[in-house]
């Protein structure tokens, strides 16, 4: 069995942001010399819900702070992100760690942040798994070519690459069969938490992935 710690450093009114991710910093190098296995860090915007809105700076600045723990992304929003740029931020925090990163994704749910970023959300789902592919494709060796429905691009030289050959990912699911389904045929992990686990279908979850796994 492994711990994790998840963060995404919700606001309190009587505490200042600066206060609020310092208090946050100071909390995961503490779990990193206690032994926590892993740390993850989960993105949101424009809220006290969450303070993480660059995950990307914060993901560098935990990889330079700690030794040990393995650290994840829980999640990057794919359809909010130029996947190149995710494939290029992803490979920097893997080198920064020596190795130590997962990148996990999702195709976001909160209406509020596509809204105020200019993402129309139906567009969500074909767009994450355009941009996965983009990604995984992104960190090959030789120049990026790709032609999709969002990305048209040729003879791209997307550098660095990861230390970890793949970098691990994982993918974001509800109960929803066919996101199960298309994590399995990617080969992916899964993680499942938010009102999924609070109804308690965890377990049936897991289940269908890994009766899926064995399918592919």
């Amino acid at each position: 069995m492994k711990f994790g710690q998840f963060e995404i450093i919700r606001w309190h009114p009587e505490v200042s942001i600066p206060q609020s991710i310092a208090d946050t910093m100071e909390k995961i190098e503490l779990a990193d010399r206690l032994g926590m296995d892993e740390i993850w860090l989960g993105e949101h915007h424009f809220s006290r819900h969450g303070l993480i809105s660059g995950i990307f700076a914060m993901l560098g600045n935990v990889a330079q702070r700690t030794k040990n723990a393995r650290i994840g992304s829980a999640v990057v929003v794919l359809p909010w992100h130029n996947p190149i740029m995710v494939a290029e931020e992803a490979a920097t925090i893997d080198i920064l760690s020596g190795g130590r990163f997962t990148l996990g994704i999702g195709s976001g749910y909160q209406a509020m942040e596509f809204r105020a970023l200019g993402t129309d959300i139906e567009t969500a789902r074909p767009r994450f798994r355009e941009y996965l592919d983009v990604i995984q494709k992104a960190w090959e060796d030789g120049p990026l070519a790709y032609k999709g429905e969002f990305i048209d691009v040729e003879d791209v030289n997307v550098i660095p690459k990861p230390i970890q050959k793949p970098l691990p990912m994982v993918i974001a699911v509800s109960t929803s069969p066919e996101s199960v389904d298309f994590a399995a045929s990617k080969g992916l992990e899964i993680m499942v938490g938010g009102p999924t686990a609070v109804m308690g279908q965890v377990p049936q979850v897991m289940a269908l992935w890994h009766e899926r796994m064995e399918h592919y």
